[in-house]
């Protein structure tokens, strides 16, 4: 689900699982997944960083 954020909100807490998220790093997440799909991975799996 999508959560309205000002740009100086800079961390995620989620309310349902109680995960805390840097918007920056999530998003690079979420970057790194949309890339593995494309290339036909997937996404599935942590890659080597």
């Amino acid at each position: 689900t999508l959560i309205e954020k000002s740009l100086s909100d800079r961390v995620h807490n989620c309310t349902q699982c109680g995960l805390s998220m840097d918007r920056d790093w999530n998003a690079a997440i979420n970057i790194l997944r949309l890339g593995l799909q494309s290339v036909g991975t997937g996404g599935r799996g942590s890659p080597a960083l």
